[in-house]
């Protein structure tokens, strides 16, 4: 209605100074008791008597004038009314949009918790008492660390693996990531029966299922018993147990390539010490290793994407992995940049230098890969 009160005060004013007026026309104004005042009011006088016929019509067009006002005034009135009430209905669709969205935000939030809860719940029905297959096998959550052999599928298993299906993506574009090392292997003439691949932390078995696709042997350690029984469905080669304790059992130089993807960050340094010692001892000569894992140099995966994952401890950056791997005695080492962002991700190159930085810092390789040999 503010736009509408000038408007409407302006009118009314103007309604009251025309009403005052018209109550005057004929009427003379007050004069000072004077000789020339008295001489002025005769002539008046005279004159108002000449055009005595022009004063019902001057008051007739103010009433007109004023009634017009009026009229427009409450025009005014019931279009400032009209406002008003548009704006209230506005204001209360506004507010029940806003309840809708709030209402929809909290609709997704649940039903997101509820299809994880049900795929928990469908895991645990397929896999109700599923036990470690070896009593000396020791398992946990993460390559160093370790929990009673035997026990069954536990809760953080089902959790991890409704993780794991939410996040990491599903298996036909994993194995698609891994298909960047195959040529790596068969160049080298890894990969066959007497240079066998084993793979830490399997997981869901997605690289197991290609090196198999390619005619390539393979098998798995990993810990999670629910992935455990996703890959012996799939007829791969995995055993439950703790890599390094797995890595300690085998025998010096019995294995061609040993593999493990996104584990390393999941390790203190004294776990991922030994890991890259067994690794390196367990290898054959000419044996390769390979470990991948999220590159910190890209801003949105060291301050964010690196934390979606509860188990992860810190991020390695390239050098400092690359040093480590080289210093545990394997040799050749390359560092393999993988999964950058899409190109439509990334600041139109204005040949500017900050604008280079910012999309080297945002949307560079996501994660990349140390692989060194076995001299």
């Amino acid at each position: 209605m503010v736009e509408v009160d000038p408007q409407l005060t302006a009118t009314d004013a103007l309604v009251a100074g025309v009403r005052d007026g018209s109550a005057l026309v004929g009427e003379m104004p007050p004069q000072p008791p004077t000789l020339r005042a008295k001489a002025g009011r005769a002539l008046v006088s005279i004159v108002r008597r000449a055009v005595f016929w022009l004063s019902d019509q001057i008051r007739t067009f103010q009433v007109a004038v004023a009634a017009s006002q009026e009229e427009h005034a409450r025009l005014l009135r019931a279009q400032a009314a009209e406002i008003l009430r548009l704006r209230q209905t506005v204001d209360a669709l506004e507010a029940r949009l806003v309840k809708r969205e709030e209402m929809q935000a909290e609709a997704d939030r649940i039903l997101h918790q509820t299809r994880m809860q049900l795929a928990l719940l469908e895991r645990s029905l397929t896999t109700p008492s599923l036990e470690l297959p070896h009593a000396g096998a020791e398992a946990s959550g993460d390559a160093g660390s370790t929990r009673p052999a035997g026990d069954a599928v536990s809760l953080t298993d089902l959790i991890y693996v409704a993780f794991e299906n939410l996040f990491r993506g599903d298996r036909g574009d994993i194995k698609q990531r891994f298909e960047v090392y195959i040529p790596r292997l068969k160049d080298a003439r890894l990969g066959h029966s007497e240079m066998a691949v084993l793979d830490l932390g399997c997981g869901r078995g997605e690289w197991l299922e290609l090196l198999r696709d390619e005619g390539l042997t393979g098998s798995g350690v990993d810990m999670n018993l629910v992935m455990i029984a996703e890959c012996q469905s799939l007829g791969l080669s995995v055993t439950a147990g703790n890599a390094i304790q797995y890595l300690r059992s085998l025998p010096p130089a019995s294995i061609g390539v040993v593999t493990g993807f996104h584990i390393v960050e999941h390790l203190p340094l004294d776990d991922l010490l030994a890991l890259l010692d067994e690794t390196n001892r367990v290898l054959r000569p000419g044996g390769m290793a390979i470990f991948e894992t999220p590159n910190p140099s890209n801003l949105q995966v060291s301050t964010e994407n690196f934390y979606l994952d509860p188990t992860h401890r810190n991020p390695l950056p390239k050098a400092l992995l690359k040093f480590l791997v080289e210093s545990r005695g394997l040799c050749d080492i390359e560092v393999l940049p993988l999964h950058p962002y899409p190109a439509s991700h990334r600041l139109e190159d204005d040949g500017r230098a900050a604008t280079r930085l910012l999309n080297e810092l945002l949307f560079s390789e996501q994660d990349y890969a140390v692989i060194g040999r076995k001299a």
